[in-house]
């Protein structure tokens, strides 16, 4: 609906978020009506866990909606960088969200879009957790008549591992649509699984309406679960709604008597045990590295805020006409609108890149333009404030359509070395840290889109110890981007929702890029049968066969290293077959060493369908 900027009262120096409706969708009636909703919607709210709304308005046929500017990071970007979160963690926040549901709920609103990227966690003084819950912007006023078909055209809106049976069957909505959604997203956060799993969304949306749910603890088992938890995740996930909790009040309760006897101490969740002991904590890019707008008045009737409609658009087409901007999207730049004229300033970059690192750099706002299959050198230089290690950011330019990008990085004799790629919006997609010191990083072929996003050069950090500074040797780092290639698997996909679609009787290569890589594949077979398959592993490395983990069927780990693994499972015409590929555990010591075989060499995935039997 529209964009936000992060914007100050120049008068009173406070910083906010403003929404500012897109120019083209202004012209609609009926999308200015519902931009009017949800603005009288979320003003309505106030509580310490609901984002905050200030003011909303029109001036000049700019419509806009000012909000608290939050600084924190959403539950969808924890989860990728940790994996699921301890019960009593992920309790402590949920007590807490449904606190910020049942103050939405008593005022007539429904959220109808929950989910992990609109749950934000920030860290307070004390070290203890403060959630917000974000984006009100389907909610709908339950009791307003007017506002009962303002929903995208009677289309189904939400996303579709939270969706309620009744939101995807496009009916009526009560708050239990919203405890739906609660419990699918608790239990995702809990087992690092959505609840359901399919390759496409339609098949998401009709599991929703006819698959039973596996509790969270049968699906993560290794996870360690309390019996509660699936008890509340469950029945926050019954199919009929008089079958759910009929309040978000009434979750709270039970996420509270549930943490009352548990215990104090968990074991940390995969990923988050090493992240504490090393590694630097690299949270997204700044918002103040955004597109800044800071609006003043000299007329003390409109409060020191003055927005005209020929401003924002002026600034919008600039957004557009300068390819310099779009590459950027997190650029340095500043816009001062002064008694309604406008003053630009934008860094400028060289398209072509650099070779050789310039600092400062250290912040994505600052990230150095690289080309493709042009090498760069870099070197560790100075710690930040704070006792940090020297950050590098490297800029990947905006594209067309789908792309991969990959990346080399020639170590330093000695220095532990980390390569990150983030995505436009600074979320982290992928960390290579296989290696020891000395011997660099290998980024595997990595999925990006046309938006562009960031290489991030750092040494691995030990917390409590002095991070090295003023290295005289220099690291390389080499990127290459373009159209994925076929026949070749495509990360991210260590998760099964994220597998890729592979077409039974075609072949598909990947890589085992990390001690502990998981690459998940989506096989549909066009009829019924038997479908056989085969991995052939590189030298050296003892690949398994894991499934679904809807299905019980234990790994398949018959031969040795370098051998082929086969599998047969029953198929049936139009369902996917869900299978994994991964290495055996190896021995303790030695999954970053460059004593791990076939960082870099590729296995091979084979099917084919077996028709004329039955499958059970």
């Amino acid at each position: 609906m529209g964009v936000v900027y992060r914007v100050e009262h120049l008068q009173l120096g406070k910083f906010a978020a403003m929404k500012v409706l897109h120019a083209d969708s202004a012209k609609h009636r009926e999308v200015v009506r519902r931009f009017r909703l949800e603005a009288q919607a979320v003003s309505q709210l106030n509580h310490p866990n609901i984002v905050q709304t200030f003011d909303f308005g029109q001036w000049d046929e700019a419509l806009y909606l000012i909000m608290e500017y939050v600084k924190g990071e959403d539950l969808g970007a924890v989860l990728s960088r940790e994996g699921p979160l301890p019960f009593s963690r992920a309790a402590k926040l949920f007590v807490q969200v449904c606190s910020a549901l049942t103050e939405a709920h008593d005022t007539g609103i429904i959220h109808r879009d929950l989910k992990p990227e609109n749950l934000m966690t920030i860290a307070r003084r004390d070290g203890t957790e403060h959630a917000k819950v974000l984006d009100f912007g389907l909610a709908k006023l339950r009791e307003r008549g007017e506002s009962a078909a303002i929903t995208l055209g009677g289309a189904v809106v939400g996303t579709p591992y939270y969706m309620s049976p009744e939101q995807v069957r496009s009916e009526t909505l009560d708050p239990r649509a919203d405890i739906y959604s609660l419990g699918a997203t608790l239990y995702r956060l809990l087992s690092g699984f959505p609840p359901f799993q399919a390759p496409s969304p339609i098949a998401v949306l009709s599991k929703h309406l006819t698959d039973e749910v596996v509790p969270p603890g049968r699906r993560a088992p290794e996870l360690g679960l309390p019996p509660e938890a699936d008890r509340i995740v469950m029945r926050a996930m019954a199919k009929s709604p008089a079958d759910r909790y009929a309040s978000a009040a009434e979750v709270q309760a039970d996420l509270e008597a549930a943490l009352a006897v548990a215990p104090r101490t968990e074991s940390p969740p995969r990923g988050v045990e090493a992240a504490a002991r090393s590694a630097v904590e690299v949270r997204s890019p700044e918002v103040t590295e955004s597109p800044t707008i800071s609006i003043v008045s000299d007329d003390p009737a409109d409060g020191g805020l003055r927005l005209r409609r020929r401003d924002i658009d002026a600034f919008e087409r600039s957004l557009r006409r300068r390819k310099l901007v779009s590459l950027l999207i997190v650029p340095a730049i500043l816009l001062a609108v002064l008694a309604g004229a406008g003053l630009f300033y934008v860094r400028g970059l060289s398209p072509r890149g650099v070779t050789s690192e310039r600092e400062p750099n250290n912040a994505a706002g600052y990230a150095n333009p690289i080309a493709s299959d042009v090498p760069v050198q870099g070197s560790i230089g100075k710690m930040l404030d704070g006792g940090r290690p020297d950050l590098d950011y490297f800029l990947i330019p905006r594209g067309h359509g789908a792309r991969t990008v990959s990346a080399r990085l020639r170590g330093i004799p000695d220095v532990d070395l980390v390569l990150e790629l983030f995505d436009a919006q600074g979320r982290r997609i992928v960390k290579a840290d296989a290696r020891g010191p000395g011997w660099g990083e290998w980024l595997q072929p990595t999925s990006i889109g046309p938006a562009g996003g960031y290489l991030l050069v750092h040494e691995e950090w030990i917390e409590g110890q002095p991070p090295v500074e003023n290295v005289a040797d220099k690291y390389t780092l080499t990127a290459h981007w373009g159209p994925p290639e076929s026949g070749w698997e495509v990360e991210p996909n260590d998760w099964k929702e994220v597998a890729n679609v592979v077409a039974v009787g075609a072949s598909v290569r990947g890589y085992l890029g990390s001690a502990d890589d998981k690459d998940w594949f989506a096989l549909t077979p066009a009829a019924d049968g038997q479908l056989l398959g085969r991995v052939r592993a590189p030298a050296g490395v003892d690949v398994m066969i894991i499934y679904d983990g809807q299905d019980d069927r234990p790994p398949t780990d018959r031969e040795g290293p370098g051998r082929e693994e086969e599998f047969s499972l029953p198929a049936h015409a139009g369902q996917p077959v869900i299978i994994g590929v991964t290495r055996k555990p190896i021995a303790p010591g030695t999954a970053k060493t460059e004593g791990v075989p076939g960082l870099e060499e590729p296995y091979e995935l084979r099917s084919e369908l077996e028709v004329g039997k039955a499958a059970p």
